[in-house]
């Protein structure tokens, strides 16, 4: 995540956030390059994020139909995330048409098809994963404190579904409406948001040991929610 962070900061001089007409054409090449290291870190982020969260899951999910619904998004979650990485790499052939574009004979795949799917795929297993949580513990006897603790954890993830359904509409807008670099910059805002935000549920189960030598009665109601 904080590879990826960088690579949008370093794509800011040279050109990422401004509108097409505003670029020197020069910089082009070398936006693309960052844009691809970019993308290739996100999704590496965003798969490992799934697979952390799905492994907290697996602690919450007692039942053998939870357990199976937890891996069958394992997989999901690797083929997607493996297939994404490999289609960004391997967009074009020869690989530096993918920067130099018409300057070099090859071929490209369908970019447009690609971010469309890639956007839809990608809310509609945000949305599984933040629900199956709500599932796993409908049944729980909770107290209120600890009904609280899990209702502000889920609210997080909230915030992950709505940072990925607004780069579906920014990815829409980068497609519809051609301004590559002003765009593709506001769907990379909304990739950090999900991804820091994604992580910081994911390590909810960590964060509750240094939270314990600071809040100890708050994170006694969470330590028995977890280890349930």
């Amino acid at each position: 995540a904080i590879i990826f962070s960088i690579f949008q900061m370093i794509g800011t001089h040279y050109g990422l956030g401004k509108h097409t007409g505003e670029m020197d054409q020069y910089q082009f090449p070398t936006l693309i390059k960052i844009v691809l290291a970019s993308d290739t870190f996100y999704f590496l982020c965003n798969w490992a994020v799934k697979h952390a969260l799905l492994v907290f899951y697996t602690s919450i999910a007692r039942d053998t139909p939870f357990l199976i619904s937890v891996y069958i998004m394992h997989f999901i979650a690797f083929a997607f995330g493996l297939s994404s990485i490999l289609v960004v790499l391997f967009q074009c052939r020869p690989f530096n048409k993918t920067w130099r574009g018409t300057d070099v004979d090859g071929y490209c795949i369908n970019l447009d098809a690609f971010f469309y799917y890639n956007a839809g795929v990608m809310l509609g297993t945000d949305v599984i994963l933040y629900i199956m949580p709500v599932v796993f513990t409908w049944g729980l006897q909770l107290r209120r404190t600890q009904r609280v603790g899990l209702s502000c954890l889920f609210g997080l993830g909230g915030l992950v579904l709505i940072a990925s359904a607004i780069r579906m509409h920014t990815v829409h807008l980068l497609i519809t409406k051609p301004d590559f670099p002003w765009h593709f910059a506001n769907a990379m805002i909304c990739s950090v948001i999900e991804n820091h935000v994604a992580i910081v549920v994911a390590c909810a189960p960590s964060v509750k040991v240094v939270a314990m030598l600071f809040f100890p009665r708050f994170t006694s109601s969470l330590r028995s929610v977890v280890s349930k």
